[in-house]
């Protein structure tokens, strides 16, 4: 387009042709336009055309371009957004090439990989877990020191070997050196399960899993113990008399372990287990006052009876489930007044009465028609 515009310029100039070919293989070199180009272009201008640019040829018309396969090209992709250009192409009869940009150019699309998370999340799920992000956030806000005193744990299986890429065997070599080889290696067979915890200031403990141990509550329970001897071997160095931390143990120490732990516990050892926890964190029923022991033992046994009270009514409804019956119940028990006080378990706890579902409900008056 340059050089048809200096021939131009050279025709207005009323330039001899000769003169304007001369010029152009000054100014362009081997880039310029063959002679034949430069004398059918001065000619063309000559006659009064004053266009430079090329003009439209009468053949074939497009038809992968047009509104009506754009639109086709576009129902496809969202009904099947894993759908290759090669595969829309073949079902609508148009070359690659112009399907390709209408994907790019037309619609603005790009190919990418689907991003692999660790699971994925319903709504409630994703709700419970902004709350209990919005709780800690809270709780970090009114102590700032909260985070330095959670310890926190992880398990992953590793290699017993990594290999060394490519970049990290790179090295520098003289011009008359060789270029240095090594032998391709492969990833290790042999995987061992590593344990860390660690809070802020670093590792606090770690360790594999022995040869041939079977990943069980024992196992678990065992490495709670040694978490808790480093904890104090820690504390020790410190220069600390007192145990500080807060253990976040996750996911290892689940509730399954402890509940399957107290269920196989003999009479004696459950006595043993308290009698160590009123030990270590100076609980003891001795110091009890005897209007204390009373109170405790009267709490016990509305428990008890409001349990009995609970299964005997859910046993009533033998033709629904359980589920069903246990939000009906409890609205029943919630609202019935008691003996003993004259007033149900929602007036004492809010402070009025709970609201039936027969309470939503208006009356309509009877009319005398006279």
């Amino acid at each position: 387009m340059d050089q048809r515009t200096c021939i131009k310029f050279c025709v207005k100039n009323e330039s001899k042709c000769a003169d304007a070919f001369r010029m152009l293989t000054v100014a362009y070199g081997e880039a310029n336009l063959d002679r034949s180009n430069v004398y059918r272009w001065y000619k063309i201008f000559s006659e009064g055309r004053e266009d430079v640019n090329d003009e439209e040829r009468a053949g074939r018309p497009s038809t992968s371009t047009t509104d009506e396969k754009t639109n086709e090209v576009e129902k496809m992709i969202l009904a099947n957004r894993r759908i290759t250009v090669r595969e829309v192409a073949e079902d609508l009869n148009i070359s690659i090439g112009s399907c390709h940009s209408n994907f790019i150019n037309d619609f603005g699309m790009r190919r990418v990989a689907t991003k692999f998370v660790p699971k994925l999340l319903n709504c409630d799920q994703k709700h419970h877990r902004m709350n209990i992000a919005n709780e800690m956030l809270d709780s970090v806000r009114d102590d700032p020191n909260l985070l330095q005193r959670v310890i926190t744990g992880d398990e992953a299986w590793v290699c017993g070997y990594d290999v060394e890429t490519k970049a990290q065997s790179s090295q520098w070599k003289l011009p008359h050196e060789p270029r240095p080889k090594k032998a391709r290696q492969v990833r290790s067979n042999v995987k061992d399960l590593l344990t860390v915890f660690f809070d802020c200031r670093g590792v606090v403990h770690h360790e594999f899993l022995p040869q041939g141990r079977t990943v069980n509550m024992e196992y678990y329970l065992q490495v709670m113990r040694n978490l808790r001897e480093a904890i104090r071997q820690k504390a020790r160095i410190c220069g600390r008399k007192k145990i500080g931390f807060c253990t976040t143990i996750t996911p290892l120490l689940t509730h399954r372990c402890l509940k399957q732990q107290r269920a196989n516990e003999t009479p004696i050892e459950r006595e043993r287990r308290l009698a160590n926890l009123r030990e270590r964190f100076s609980v003891s029923h001795a110091s009890e006052t005897e209007q204390q022991r009373e109170a405790r033992l009267k709490s016990n046994g509305k428990i008890k009876r409001l349990h009995r009270t609970l299964k005997a009514a859910i046993r009533a409804h033998n033709s629904i489930g359980w589920t069903e019956t246990l939000l009906t119940v409890l609205l029943g028990l919630r609202s019935a007044v008691r003996e003993d006080t004259n007033y149900s378990i929602a007036e004492m706890i809010y402070g009025e009465k709970i609201k039936l579902p027969g309470d939503f409900f208006c009356r309509t008056k009877n009319l005398n028609p006279t």
